[in-house]
């Protein structure tokens, strides 16, 4: 089935990946408290497992030229096979 074949995973995850690279810091992610710096620049401990996913959310916004690389592979590769 095409649905879920690991193509459709990869661009299913490379999606999520895009959704979670656009997210902007101080409109979204400040107000609801999931930054790692507070609004005078100092660290901001959260419990551990908020910790980890503001550090995945941050690792993420900041490969956005690999993302970009990624979705035009995408993008050609839907054009050309499909």
């Amino acid at each position: 089935s095409t649905g879920r074949s690991p193509w459709r995973r990869a661009e299913a995850c490379l999606l999520c990946l895009n959704a979670v690279a656009v997210l902007h810091e101080g409109r979204f992610l400040r107000p609801q408290g999931w930054t790692l710096k507070d609004e005078n620049g100092y660290d901001v401990h959260h419990p551990p497992l908020k910790q980890r996913a503001i550090e995945l959310i941050n690792a993420v916004q900041f490969a956005r030229v690999p993302l970009i690389f990624a979705n035009t592979f995408i993008i050609l590769c839907e054009m050309v096979l499909w």
